[in-house]
């Protein structure tokens, strides 16, 4: 999902304990506008979370499975950003927006606006123990084993027709 691009406040904090909850922690202590973003490189491929933050709630989340183009949003996104976050391979980025954007977000995806927001109170009992790439299967089903053909990768790109040259 397109996001605007904001002011970076942290980028390429290394994941490892409870560091996102306690930097999500942290920016709900505060009058925090902006999202936090939690890269990983799980079985799928590229995996990202991102919470949208408004003044102490978490109000929104989406995750994307990019190399399928697939996305969770709301309640089931923030779960997938957890587990995202017990990853052994992670990043995060802390970027802030103005309170309008972060409104204009939400109004413009309301799917991704979680069904009753996270207050700092609740972070402790959200989250995984450690992560589990079955979250990834559940979502994806069976498009995570399968290969992928030369026509698959041309069609990607755009050049499906060139695939019956090469035949």
């Amino acid at each position: 999902m397109d996001l605007p691009v904001g002011d970076f406040l942290e980028t390429g904090i290394i994941v490892k304990d409870n560091i996102v909850r306690d930097k999500i922690s942290a920016l709900l202590e505060t009058d925090f506008a902006g999202y936090a973003v939690v890269t990983i490189e799980g079985r799928s491929g590229i995996e990202e979370g991102i919470l949208l933050i408004r003044q102490n709630i978490v109000i929104g989340a989406i995750f994307d499975y990019l190399r399928f183009a697939k996305e969770v949003f709301g309640d089931e996104a923030v779960t997938h950003f957890f587990n995202a976050a017990k990853a052994d391979f992670a990043v995060m980025d802390i970027i802030s927006l103005s309170k309008q954007q972060i409104e204009l977000i939400i109004a413009f995806n309301e799917k991704i606006e979680l069904s009753k927001p996270i207050m700092q109170k609740d972070l402790a009992r959200i989250g995984a123990e450690k992560f589990s790439p079955r979250l990834a299967e559940s979502v994806l089903g069976n498009e995570l084993f399968k290969k992928e053909s030369r026509f698959d990768v041309f069609r990607k790109v755009g050049l499906a027709e060139f695939t019956r040259k090469i035949e």
